[in-house]
């Protein structure tokens, strides 16, 4: 909010899935009932909804995107129980806003990876973290 982050969590998956598109369609319900706790909050702070734009989520998995964005019964996607489907309800009434973008400009695998020197100084920088580190850990 006003430019930066306000949550963020790392966990194990709690289900099994069974390709990568599964899993970061589940991450992504994840990260949008927590938008919507979080759109429920500023409500009760005062914000009305209509001051509040979608929220806007990233993804690095373009089918995860596309499955979320799509409504339509695919029979690859017929195995995701009912529950995992939250994300396309919030994109179809446009409170989530998604958006692709590369691997590579993923702020939240720092959180989520074990990084090399180059991809952990990378990770610092996209986080504006470079201003008072220690000059040797």
């Amino acid at each position: 909010m006003a430019g930066g982050p306000v949550s963020w969590k790392s966990s194990r998956q709690h289900s099994v899935t069974l390709s990568s598109t599964e899993a970061e369609y589940y991450g992504l319900t994840n990260a949008a009932k927590e938008a919507s706790w979080l759109r429920l909050l500023l409500s009760d702070l005062g914000y009305r909804e209509s001051d509040v734009i979608p929220t806007q989520l990233y993804g690095d998995n373009i089918p995860s995107l596309q499955l979320a964005e799509n409504t339509e019964h695919h029979q690859r996607s017929k195995h995701i129980d009912i529950q995992w489907h939250y994300i396309r309800n919030e994109v179809q009434d446009k409170k989530i806003a998604l958006s692709y973008i590369s691997t590579e400009l993923m702020t939240a695998d720092g959180m989520t990876k074990a990084l090399g020197k180059t991809a952990h100084n990378r990770f610092v920088e996209l986080l504006g973290m470079e201003e008072g580190l220690p000059a040797a850990i």
